[in-house]
């Protein structure tokens, strides 16, 4: 299958979504407000174009996969993913359920997973691999495979170790609260958890300083916590932000099931999951080339 060139699907996605904005736009200088009820389309559609997207490019990864699956090298991704983070994670996790913390964020203890798990995975990408800080950066580029399997292996391992501690708070979360779906529940965290990932993994390999990335992790994390009623349809806010406050909903990653419509929580759901997936893969885009990963550029081709 011939692959897709940035040309063939980010511009014309680019060009979809900016003619959107400037429809909506006009009908607010009409004097339209924008609702829930006309950003849900658009919410719509970029979840499938993106999920489109998301398909192809995991047919091409996991073509990808079986030519060089033979060449995985997890007993030292092992060793080089941050075990520090999860056993943190594993640590707290357990001890928030027993704090009897009224008026806080821990008060609620169907949001413990999904407010903690997710930073933690986002800090934990953040710290998986940075050109700048990689020691044996030139050893790493001169093994036979490409240096991109270095990060998917790192990060599967990360995920699976965030996922697992996720689930061990999930059986905590099932003891101490009745009457829980539990599917709500795995989709209070698992988006998130995938956003945060690719968060934290774009913004440190495209600043290539692993602090950028997880003080940007910890901003945006803050940011969507704390000021979470703000992204909600209707909120209002700072007048500057009126064009595209009420398109945050659909990518709030802390979004409540009860914050909106039962159809509206599931589009939010899928997109964040995707937006999370395309940062990971745009993240991984900045190790396309050894020149791309020593010297933070590449030379245009006369």
């Amino acid at each position: 299958m011939k692959k897709l060139t940035w040309i063939q699907w980010e511009i014309p996605v680019g060009v979809l979504t900016a003619a959107t904005v400037l429809i909506l736009i006009a009908q607010v200088e009409s004097g339209a407000a924008i609702s829930l009820r006309l950003t849900r389309p658009i919410a719509i559609l970029s979840a499938i174009l993106l999920g489109v997207l998301a398909a192809i490019y995991t047919q091409q990864g996991m073509a990808a996969y079986q030519r060089y699956h033979r060449q995985l090298a997890l007993k030292i991704s092992l060793r080089m993913v941050s075990w520090l983070i999860s056993l943190v994670a594993l640590l707290i996790i357990p001890l928030l359920f027993l704090i009897d913390a009224q008026g806080s964020l821990w008060a609620d203890k169907t949001r413990i997973i999904e407010i903690f798990i997710p930073l933690a995975m986002g800090i934990q990408a953040a710290l998986m691999f940075s050109p700048e800080d990689e020691a044996t950066l030139e050893v790493t580029l001169s093994y036979p495979r490409p240096a991109y399997w270095l990060i998917m292996e790192r990060l599967a391992i990360g995920l699976c170790l965030q996922s697992a501690v996720a689930m061990i708070g999930l059986a905590l979360t099932f003891a101490s609260v009745d009457d829980i779906a539990p599917l709500t529940e795995l989709l209070r965290w698992l988006p998130p958890l995938v956003f945060f990932a690719g968060v934290g993994l774009y913004a440190t390999l495209r600043s290539r300083v692993a602090v950028f990335g997880v003080v940007v992790t910890i901003l945006l994390w803050g940011a969507f916590l704390v000021f979470g009623k703000q992204f909600l349809p209707g909120a209002g806010g700072i007048s500057i932000l009126r064009y595209v406050q009420p398109f945050f909903w659909a990518v709030h990653p802390y979004l409540e099931p009860g914050d909106l419509g039962q159809g509206d929580y599931w589009l939010n759901r899928v997109l964040v999951f995707l937006i999370g997936f395309h940062l990971i893969r745009l993240a991984i885009l900045q190790l396309r080339s050894e020149e791309l990963i020593l010297l933070g550029t590449e030379r245009k081709s006369a």
